[in-house]
């Protein structure tokens, strides 16, 4: 036995069990069993290898009194199922693991003179010993802490005989399961012991789902111990193994949280690659929830940070992605945010193109966002307007006119702000004489009525107007006031957008203040 197994199993040596030894009185051979006593019973291999090994017993009980009985089933070496059959044969209660662990735990009310049998059976045709035993009454069964430390003493147990049976697979299960629950109680140093004897048997019997089972386990330990170096090489190793045995589902676990613990330290690069893997893992399990906290994550590092190429692959990949599932308001999404990035790099056709698409996907799909559909019209206008597409840079102009009158009309100040904005931005864009009353109409409302987005758009687009003005200082001053004021609310593009304004007028932010690391 090599060095490790034989230090487990010093760790794993016996300590007594309140709850697992209630009943007192041994029966060894007992075919009937009677009230207060521990019946032993075991589950032999078929002699025959070609045959199956008998592994289900019953075993008749006749109360002498009606009253409740409490009945439980005990095994170290197997997964037990423990059902009791009324005089009729029929099943009147079963239970699996209603006791501790794997065990079996159950109460029935039993009349006095009938005949009941309790089938013992194990689940995974696995052999070897158990215990069943049966007391008058509800026995009370242990809870919170006290079950806690009862689980743990019998995988602990289950481990150690499983050890000396040289029986692998279910060391390797006990090992895993007794390491998690040490960890669950902070207990780091001895899980990580345990979770490593699991990790090499689990490698020895090329069990890799419990070889993941047991690296993410490590993982979690080592985070608990405030380890993160050596928590987030858990976690790569995890992804590699799982990547290679195309565990999919494990493997996108581990690269949530690979990009959690890289994003802590601010290993940028390490961060990108799993929150890439991350997306496409979970679109590949249609996996929507971790797919959009990838995507959003990546799409907001590349804005930030300046990386334009990535953000049009990424939105690119979106974007068939929405396609294939034909979903028309996400794909309008993806569209408009590559034509907004269009537009910035100067690619007016590109942006038109996508803007219009867009707000036909929009149509066609009901979608009732007027936020999107007032964005696809205000990039529709500006490219129209510098294409020389005047006459249908005035008709979308129209449109927002229009929603702006219902709104209110309708008194729907969400509906007014949002045509608000859209409006102030083209006649900001334009130059227009009703811009800077455009602007304060947009800034009133939005400070009224508490919107922080509408809020931090009027002090950029303020900004915008000073600046095309002259007035460098006072233009920087309302773009630093949009950055403080995203930030403060988490707008974090936003605060993107306003800084590179800010800097882009020759404004200056302190380096500690730099948006563009993981978060």
């Amino acid at each position: 036995m090599a060095p490790r197994t034989i230090a487990i199993l010093l760790l794993l040596a016996p300590l007594p069990l309140p709850f697992l030894s209630l009943a007192v009185a041994s029966a060894e051979g007992q075919e009937s069993l009677e009230l207060g006593t521990r019946l032993k019973g075991r589950f032999e291999p078929a002699k025959d290898p070609s045959q199956r090994a008998a592994i289900l017993r019953r075993f008749p009980f006749v109360p002498k009194e009606s009253d409740l009985y409490s009945v439980s089933l005990e095994s170290y070496d197997f997964d037990v199922r423990l059902r009791v059959l009324d005089p009729d044969g029929e099943v009147l209660v079963e239970d699996n693991d209603g006791g501790v662990e794997t065990n079996a735990w159950l109460v029935f009310r039993g009349y006095a003179g009938r005949q009941y049998e309790l089938e013992v059976s194990s689940i995974n045709e696995e052999v070897g010993d158990f215990e069943l035993s049966i007391v008058r009454d509800r026995i009370p069964f242990p809870s919170g802490q006290e079950l806690t430390e009862v689980s743990i003493e019998y995988r602990r147990r289950a481990a150690n005989r499983a050890l000396r049976r040289d029986d692998k697979k279910n060391a390797a299960a006990h090992c895993l399961a007794l390491g998690e629950m040490l960890s669950s109680q902070a207990r780091y140093e001895d899980a990580i012991a345990v979770l490593e004897e699991g990790v090499d048997l689990a490698r020895e019997i090329v069990d890799r789902r419990a070889e993941v089972r047991g690296l993410e386990g490590l993982g979690y330990c080592h985070l608990g111990r405030r380890e993160s170096e050596a928590a987030l090489e858990r976690f790569r190793d995890l992804g590699e193994l799982a990547r290679a045995h195309e565990l999919r589902e494990e493997e996108l676990r581990g690269q949530q949280m690979r990009a959690r613990i890289a994003a802590s330290i601010e290993r940028v690069g390490e961060w990108e690659a799993a929150l890439e893997r991350q997306l496409a893992l979970a679109r590949a399990l249609g996996r929507s929830e971790e797919e959009a906290e990838a995507h959003d994550q990546l799409c907001e590092h590349w804005a930030i940070s300046g990386n334009w190429r990535s953000l049009e692959a990424t939105w690119l990949g979106h974007l068939e992605f929405c396609l294939a599932k034909r979903d028309l308001a996400a794909s309008a999404r993806a569209r408009l945010e590559l034509g907004a990035l269009y537009h910035a790099r100067g690619e007016t056709s590109s942006a038109y193109e996508s803007a219009t698409r867009a707000r036909a996907e929009l149509h066609s799909a009901g979608e009732r966002d007027t936020a999107q559909a007032a964005r696809a019209t205000v990039l529709a206008a500006r490219c129209a307007a510098q294409l020389g597409k005047g006459e249908e840079a005035s008709r979308l102009r129209g449109e927002l006119d229009a929603e702006l009158a219902k709104a209110r009309a309708q008194e729907d100040e969400a509906r007014e702000l949002t045509a608000l904005a859209a409006l102030a931005e083209i006649d900001v864009a334009a130059r227009s004489p009703e811009a800077g009353k455009r602007v304060k109409d947009l800034y009133d409302l939005a400070r009224a009525g508490s919107d922080a987005e509408a809020h931090v758009t009027a002090l950029e687009l303020s900004g915008a107007l000073a600046l095309g003005a002259g007035k460098a200082e006072e233009g920087r001053d309302f773009l630093r006031r949009a950055i403080e004021l995203a930030r403060a609310n988490g707008l974090s593009v936003a605060a993107a957008r306003a800084r590179r304004s800010f800097e882009g007028a020759g404004g200056r932010l302190p380096a500690e203040n730099d948006p563009s690391k993981p978060r």
